[in-house]
């Protein structure tokens, strides 16, 4: 009978291609800008595809929904808005126009 303790034991290997960063980018990008062309009511994971140059399966490995690809794409897009508010370190006026800024982003619908 073998001994099982001593065995060894090969760590899981990751299923499929690791995440390119490209891919990663380009699917992102291209998820804003037809947000801002078409809305989230008109968004497909075909037309982010084809506007990405990849293939459905690579999006859908990735994020387990349209809403959850155009939440990524939502937040990654804020990033960019609020950077250069952050840069120079805030004051009171800064923080209030930046919470008045967040207000008004969070009441209005996304590509709105």
């Amino acid at each position: 009978m073998a001994d099982i303790a001593s065995d060894q034991v090969e760590p899981p290997r990751e299923r499929g291609r690791r995440r390119s960063e490209h891919s990663h980018r380009a699917i992102v990008a291209a998820t804003q800008e037809l947000l801002v062309e078409v809305g989230y009511r008109e968004l497909t994971i075909e037309g982010v595809a084809a506007r990405a140059g990849v293939g459905k399966q690579t999006i859908y490995r990735w994020w387990p929904s349209r809403a959850a690809l155009a939440l990524e794409a939502y937040l990654a897009g804020s990033d960019a808005v609020l950077q250069p508010r952050l840069d120079d370190g805030p004051t009171q006026e800064d923080v209030r126009q930046l919470l008045d800024w967040l207000v008004a982003v969070l009441v209005e619908p996304i590509g709105g």
